[in-house]
């Protein structure tokens, strides 16, 4: 796995990370939970999901504080979350 970035515990935002270049975006553009889409501010508590290991994963998912639960219950729900996106929304992902 990696490194302490990835831990369970949360984290809580502050300005600098607000304003980060999250996800390739600039400005803090996509600092927000991947499973509820808040976007986060200062103050916010939040961890990242390590997930590269994980097939068609589609990156490490930021957690807010509302959603946190169990490593093993997010990896759970982000698979899940994929394989619906695969299969609804196939015309976003291009996959064959």
């Amino acid at each position: 796995m990696a490194s302490n970035f990835f831990t369970e515990d949360l984290k809580t935002a502050d300005e600098k990370t607000c304003n980060a270049p999250w996800s390739g975006g600039k400005n803090g553009k996509y600092f927000r939970c991947h499973f509820c889409g808040h976007k986060l501010v200062p103050g916010d508590q939040y961890r990242v999901l390590y997930t590269n290991d994980m097939p068609k994963a589609s990156g490490n998912p930021i957690v807010c504080g509302e959603c946190n639960d169990t490593t093993a219950n997010l990896r759970a729900k982000w698979a899940e979350i994929n394989r619906e996106v695969r299969e609804r929304f196939w015309w976003l992902r291009r996959e064959a």
